[in-house]
């Protein structure tokens, strides 16, 4: 695993215009701090797209994808007590807590796909940014599926070789580089178009790789209950602006799961919320969806939807409050460390 930290600096950013519809009309949204540079977010006032500019360029985060990812990671991993951080460096304990997280979300990829794909025979799936593989091991499980992958990360790609699953590619644009005739009935992006530099090329590319009849799912964060600011997310979607996304480049929605707009929810109704948009997708005529677009509107919504989230979140500390001293001294035994420590809050990164 590389060990040299990849810096950023300024005269790695570039400004970008607005990824979905190339407006150049924006309202400024919220900054972030990363490697010592500030990451800009706007609202295109066009389409309300949420998306990042200036940005670090698309070789820069390349290259940090394949060499720095997992350093960053092992930072993030960490246990503090009253004299200050004690952190995971275990390759083996961070690898184990990404696979059981690659399990759940795999699960939920198989609640919406199962069923278009169940009466198929001799299906070919691909992942792009498979991470550890645990969504093509169940389809490969439950449909017998042929099972490929495109995975940027070393350490992921040596663990899908390890379990046999083919690595195809590293990047989403190294779809362009497979035989014409290498079709596929399911390709699947979980958490990762929002990482990338140039979505519609690589929705475009997608829908030249899937079959006529293939199914293309999507997986992303849902602005309107998660506002997802990080270093990796080139854009946030809301319901609307990923339709329209999609239907820009002709994939039109056929099962999807997400949750209703936050002015239909109350306070005293929220149970569960699911801070996800997932979509399966068939091909269809390319078209641009008009959207009336109202930026103070679309923060309204995200603030009251993200409070929503943060209630059902409290409620839910509060139930599990009891196992946490049994995890705390499980920890204790499995680090050797004297003194009572409690979790460090991550920050939540979906890569």
């Amino acid at each position: 695993m590389n060990t040299e930290e990849i810096i950023l600096t300024s005269t790695d950013f570039e400004e970008v215009a607005c990824l979905n519809c190339n407006s150049n009309q924006f309202q400024l949204s919220d900054k972030i701090e990363w490697k010592e540079q500030v990451l800009q977010y706007r609202y295109c006032e066009k389409c309300g797209l949420k998306y990042m500019s200036p940005r670090p360029r698309q070789e820069w985060y390349k290259n940090y994808y394949k060499n720095g990812f997992w350093q960053d990671l092992l930072k993030r991993n960490a246990f503090q007590d009253k004299g200050g951080t004690f952190q995971i460096t275990d390759k083996k304990l961070i690898l184990k807590q990404k696979i059981a997280n690659n399990k759940r979300r795999a699960n939920r990829i198989n609640r919406v796909v199962g069923s278009l794909v169940a009466n198929k025979k001799k299906l070919r799936i691909l992942e792009i940014g498979a991470g550890f593989g645990q969504t093509l091991a169940l389809f490969k499980q439950k449909y017998k599926a042929d099972i490929f992958a495109i995975e940027p990360n070393e350490e992921a790609r040596e663990y899908l070789e390890s379990i046999a699953i083919p690595v195809v590619g590293r990047y989403a644009e190294d779809l362009a580089h497979l035989p014409g005739n290498e079709k596929f009935d399911v390709i699947i992006t979980s958490h990762v178009l929002e990482n990338l530099s140039y979505p519609l090329n690589a929705l475009s590319l997608i829908k030249s790789y899937l079959n006529d009849d293939g199914i293309y799912f999507i997986d992303t964060t849902n602005l309107y209950y998660r506002n997802d600011t990080n270093p990796y997310h080139m854009l946030i979607f809301t319901p609307e602006t990923l339709q329209n996304t999609l239907a820009r480049v002709g994939f039109k929605p056929v099962k999807s799961f997400y949750e209703d707009n936050p002015d239909k929810i109350s306070a005293a109704s929220v149970k569960s919320i699911d801070p996800y948009l997932s979509f399966a997708c068939i091909n269809s005529t390319p078209v641009d969806i008009p959207l009336e677009v109202n930026v103070q509107n679309i923060e309204r919504k995200q603030k009251m939807g993200e409070q929503f989230f943060k209630q059902m979140q409290q409620r839910e500390l509060k139930i599990h409050h009891r196992f946490d001293r049994r995890v705390i001294s499980k920890f204790r035994r499995i680090f050797n460390i004297p003194v009572p420590v409690i979790l460090a809050k991550e920050q939540s990164v979906d890569e």
